[in-house]
């Protein structure tokens, strides 16, 4: 090699020292293109195509690397890059066959040589495939014996590598107290600058899969801070693939979103050419990130990009909905996730608190039960704090739905336990539900120091459309409240998913659009106030009953006529209840809703199902019956009201 090269090739390793990687790698691509770098030199190349995140360039280089050591004699260092390359194929191609068989290599290569720091390393794959394999005893002890090994050589790389893998297979055997002394003392040996670089970031990377699948958030939360000024102090720009991803959902949690955003954009490059479920999983916490500051078309276009490359979108692609004010869309969303606990018990607990947000926002309280009860039963048994606060957030909004006086207690837990974890998003959540629980206990006071506490973090985190939420809440919680004798009318179109498949989107954002237009104007002729409408339903108060009941037997009849002379109408149903509610802003609280909304939910297609005592003598009714009604006391008398000509 001639001086020229050989000074490149010791700029580069200099480069590499400082951990400017982009700068190394140029410098060494040079000398390799002039055919100069020997088999040392093309392992230090493709360590730095590895940090640059060009992961075709690594494998091709460590795999010339390779061969260059083989031809040299090398076997240890033949073997130490068969081993670089298991873990390039296991972690960035998923190429579990390729992975496999550079083990294998690697064993036929240290066959009787001398202990030596390979062989370890050797160890430690081995022990980790017998733990996937389901022999968690001999995978043990081949980690034990690395350790051992590493231990005696003084190697602290292959001593924390070996920890972190023990840790993490423990966890998933269930031996979770045990698990998480391994890693934390692993993360603290990679933190602590005992280790490499590469060495550091396999060990953070395989403990902050684990911390946030148990839902151990805080931890998780403390190890990424702490590693984000390591990466600082050595001028590393973090860690490559799924890594960079649950770096990114921690950030989110502690509420840098701009830097998670940064984070997960760089994953997503550099995860979509080799392993599109890790960029599924990149694209959709880019999701989450953007949907908290309000870019909700930049969240649904990164969600649609996750489902593309094989991410289940939910809970995020319901929030979206719900986001819009498509709630009745947002329940059925999210009610056909296919997030299995098996997979991760994390994402079916957040899938099931997100759908009793949706179902209590749309008054099905059957559904919000239903899904606290599910996330309640997936946290049982787990210690995760993530996980027992997420459930426990889900029965606080269905307890604060049901109008249970103790629900501001539960939900004050819940913000006690996000404040522990340090999420200042999900804790201003939680207090917008406090807010609300106190106001039905008559404590305005304190929900209004909820509301400007929540305001308050929502705008410092840059969440303008919560933000905004909130402001709406102050404002109501300042209007003083009244009681109002009012007639609630709710309706909802039956068999609306099956309808939606039969005739396609284009047809029923027609049909929708025509079915609201004649609905409202029938509210408005009969002096009716849209209170909300959410998906494919209306809530409305009348002054009177009669009014009230005169309206929805307008509407059944105006489908009937539209059926007979086009063909086609949709099939709704419609429930009446007259009943004292508290009034605010525009807005309907209190028992008497939930009975209406019930009410209405006992209706079939193209009936009117009234409170009996709602019905004026002038209407023709059904007799009565009596029907219990979820979460309140006593039954209900209900009619169905004849409404054919």
């Amino acid at each position: 090699m001639n001086s020229s090269l050989q000074d490149k090739v010791d700029l580069g390793l200099r480069a590499m020292e400082r951990h400017s990687w982009e700068e190394a790698r140029r410098l060494l691509a040079e000398v390799d293109a002039e055919g100069g770098l020997d088999a040392g030199g093309l392992r230090e190349l493709g360590k730095a195509y590895d940090w640059c995140g060009d992961v075709k360039a690594t494998v091709d280089a460590f795999e010339r690397s390779y061969g260059a050591f083989l031809r040299a004699g090398d076997r240890r260092k033949a073997a130490d890059v068969a081993l670089m390359l298991r873990h390039i194929c296991t972690n960035m191609l998923r190429d579990a066959a390729a992975a496999r068989g550079w083990i294998q290599r690697a064993e036929h290569l240290l066959e009787g040589e001398p202990e030596c720091v390979e062989q370890g390393f050797l160890w430690r794959a081995l022990g980790r495939r017998a733990y996937r394999e389901g022999d968690p005893t001999r995978g043990r002890v081949l980690l034990e014996k690395a350790i051992q090994l590493g231990e005696r050589l003084g190697d602290a790389n292959l001593v924390a590598m070996s920890r972190t893998w023990l840790g993490v297979s423990l966890w998933e055997s269930g031996l979770r107290d045990e698990a998480f002394a391994y890693m934390d003392e692993g993360c603290a040996a990679a933190i602590g600058g005992e280790l490499g670089p590469w060495a550091t970031g396999v060990v953070y990377c395989n403990a902050i899969g684990v911390y946030r699948d148990a839902g151990e958030f805080a931890l998780g939360g403390e190890w990424t801070q702490t590693a984000t000024r390591w990466c600082d102090r050595e001028s590393i720009t973090g860690f490559s693939g799924i890594c960079r991803v649950h770096r990114a959902e921690f950030m989110r949690l502690r509420g840098k979103l701009a830097e998670a955003e940064v984070e997960a954009k760089r994953a997503s490059g550099e995860l979509v050419g080799n392993t599109p479920s890790f960029a599924g999983e990149a694209y959709y916490e880019i999701g989450l990130i953007r949907l908290r500051l309000g870019d909700l078309d930049g969240a649904d276009a990164a969600f649609r990009r996750a489902n593309e490359l094989g991410r289940e979108p939910q809970p995020g692609a319901a929030l979206i909905l719900a986001a819009r004010g498509d709630l009745g869309a947002a329940l059925r969303s999210i009610q056909a996730s296919t997030i299995d606990s098996a997979d991760s018990v994390l994402d079916a607990i957040r899938c099931a608190t997100s759908e009793v947000d949706i179902a209590v926002a749309i008054g099905d309280l059957d559904s919000a039960e239903r899904a606290a009860t599910r996330a309640e039963q997936l946290a049982e048994g787990q210690p995760g704090i993530g996980l027992q606060v997420l459930s426990l957030q889900a029965r606080g909004l269905v307890e604060a739905a049901r109008g249970n006086p103790d629900a501001h207690r539960t939900h004050r837990r819940a913000l006690r336990m996000w404040q522990e974890i340090d999420a200042p998003y999900e804790a201003a959540q939680v207090r917008l539900a406090l807010a609300q629980a106190l106001r039905q206990i008559g404590d305005k006071a304190g929900a209004q120091h909820e509301l400007e506490a929540a305001r308050e973090s929502f705008e410092r985190l840059g969440a303008r459309l919560d933000s905004a939420r909130a402001a709406r809440l102050l404002e109501e919680n300042a209007t003083p409240q009244s009681v109002a004798q009012r007639t609630l009318f709710f309706s909802d179109i039956v068999g609306s998913t099956q309808l939606i498949e039969a005739i396609g989107d284009d047809a029923w954002t027609d049909l929708v659009a025509w079915l609201d237009g004649a609905m409202r104007q029938c509210f408005v002729s009969h002096g009716g106030e849209e209170v909300d409408h959410a998906g494919d339903g209306f809530f409305v108060a009348f002054r009177d009953s009669t009014s009230a009941l005169d309206c929805a037997i307008t509407i059944q009849r105006k489908l009937a006529d539209h059926r007979r002379d086009h063909g086609f109408a949709p099939r709704v149903r419609i429930g009446v209840h007259a009943t004292s509610a508290s009034q605010s802003a525009g807005r309907y609280r209190g028992r008497g809703v939930h009975v209406a909304s019930r009410i209405a939910s006992l209706a079939g297609p193209d009936e009117i199902v009234a409170s009996h005592a709602t019905v004026p003598a002038k209407f023709s009714v059904s007799n009565p019956r009596e029907v219990s009604v979820k979460g309140i006391a006593k039954p209900v008398d209900v009619v169905t009201v004849r409404w054919s000509r």
